[in-house]
């Protein structure tokens, strides 16, 4: 049963996204929960007996890594691979954009109003100026940016087929910018805001681009993602003097860090439990390195073999979306780990999943391996279904509500957002007034370094609030300018 799958994968996906962690209550009974689902999937699920093999070998490598090193993301992405015959992948990135995108702005919602005590830290950065890096409900800044960056990768890859024309598509560009300086005034992340805006980058390119199952394209892009992973791993061993300089100060400290790592860490074959670092600073950002170094050779070998099966099946099937999520995450992957931590927010093992099983059904058919089921499920899921039906159905007609009231979209969009500054030159206070209240987190700095950024961060609420402005009045002049709605017909009256 899919929707078994479906369950099993939001469930994990759904708690991340929220800003549970791993060694949280909460995270593992969210863990255990969907990994109940996700047996029910297996049991009701016809496999044959490779299917069965494959599943063992790749569930028995996650836990063999689990136990050298205490990671457990590769076991939770063997199970997102392992879970997915049958399963429609673009369904699972509607579903996975849907209930993603409504837990994200629910959480930045509440955190802002204070509802929720938010996290923060305090980092000097732009010309030695302190600036407080809000966390809105994530354990970090960096993550915050990096679950925007996910969620408009996947929204870009489910609409990128629909988009007729240049403008249309610079238009959701623009709004997407927008929305990426918005949140940079709150996280300061600035591996968020180039994350972002090479995914914008990208779309634009790849819109151009007619199909992409050629040889030329094929080569180029196996080329381009085995840079990638070289640059990663041999950068930080071959690197010295002024070059590793400037290398370092390119990737924000990530080479030192890497390097640290290689000179004090064994390379093992199944991964190892590092040993405490100097300081909080130094982490395996680099997803590529964190696969060779944390999870081990053999870990490193499989991962990078299915990545690449995956990437040459999204090209033979001539799939940009697929192609936009998966090179913009090899890109972000040299410097942030979610690639293969515990994240549990690469998609693109969905794919895997997908293909892996294409690839197995084949050998079935060809050698006539028969498919069992464990448990026959007669019971009807219909509730389920019917509830997914009605979210998209709420979603939509939300959409046309706006597009066909004019004067309420104006109300909404653009007079309360106009208001919002108004009220910010009157009432300054009133603005992150629960930030101070955060509690713990900044407990070593001074009384006078907490009032300084305080005084900083209501400073940002203006461009916050600007900015904003600016992504209403985007999606409005996008609405007069595209579509065919009663505001136009305001407008001539």
């Amino acid at each position: 049963m899919t929707y078994f799958y479906y369950l099993f994968f939001l469930i994990i996906f759904g708690a991340k996204v929220a800003g549970l962690y791993d060694g949280q209550p909460a995270f593992y009974a969210c863990l255990a929960v969907g990994g109940v689902f996700y047996l029910l999937k297996m049991l009701t699920t016809k496999l044959s007996m490779l299917d069965y093999a494959v599943t063992a070998a790749c569930l028995g490598l996650g836990a063999i890594i689990y136990l050298s090193s205490g990671e457990k993301g590769l076991l939770l992405f063997m199970l997102m691979v392992t879970g997915a015959k049958g399963v429609g992948s673009k369904k699972v990135m509607k579903m996975a954009w849907l209930v993603g995108s409504l837990v994200y702005l629910v959480l930045i919602g509440i955190t802002c109003l204070g509802i929720l005590p938010d996290g923060y830290h305090v980092v000097s950065k732009f010309l030695n100026t302190m600036f407080i890096r809000r966390y809105l409900g994530q354990p970090g800044s960096n993550v915050t940016h990096t679950v925007l960056f996910i969620l408009m990768a996947i929204g870009i890859a489910l609409v990128i087929d629909k988009i007729r024309d240049y403008k249309t598509l610079i238009s959701a560009l623009v709004v997407i910018m927008l929305l990426n300086v918005y949140l940079f005034a709150y996280t300061m992340s600035v591996t968020g805001l180039l994350s972002i805006s090479f995914l914008a980058f990208l779309t634009l390119v790849m819109f151009g681009v007619k199909r992409i199952d050629g040889k030329v394209f094929a080569v180029l892009s196996n080329a381009v993602m085995t840079l990638i992973i070289s640059v990663s791993i041999i950068l930080p061993m071959v690197v010295s003097g002024k070059a590793y300089e400037i290398a370092d100060k390119i990737f924000n400290h990530r080479v030192e860090y890497a390097k640290y790592y290689l000179e004090n860490e064994k390379i093992t074959l199944f991964g190892s439990r590092f040993a405490p670092a100097p300081n909080g600073n130094y982490y395996l950002d680099n997803a590529f390195m964190y696969l060779f170094l944390q999870l081990g050779i053999v870990a490193f070998i499989v991962i990078i073999f299915l990545m690449f099966f995956t990437l040459n099946h999204i090209l033979k099937d001539n799939d940009k979306g697929a192609l936009i999520i998966f090179a913009s995450f090899m890109f972000i992957g040299m410097s942030d780990p979610f690639l293969f931590n515990a994240s549990f927010k690469n998609v693109i093992f969905i794919y895997t999943g997908r293909y892996l099983y294409e690839f197995l059904n084949e050998l079935n058919l060809k050698y006539d391996l028969k498919e069992y089921r464990l448990i026959k499920w007669n019971y009807s899921l219909k509730t389920l279904n019917a509830a997914y039906d009605k979210c998209v159905s709420f979603c939509r007609n939300i959409i046309n509500y706006f597009e066909n009231n004019a004067l309420f979209s104006v109300i909404i969009f653009v007079v309360l957002p106009m208001l919002g500054v108004l009220i910010y030159y009157l009432w300054p206070q009133l603005y992150d007034v629960s930030l101070l209240a955060a509690g713990d987190r900044l407990a070593y700095y001074t009384e006078s370094e907490i009032n300084l950024n305080k005084e900083l961060n209501e400073n940002l609420a203006v461009l916050r609030t600007g900015v904003l402005d600016g992504v209403v009045l985007a999606v409005v002049v996008s609405l007069i300018k595209y579509k065919r709605t009663e505001f136009i017909n305001l407008l001539r009256k």
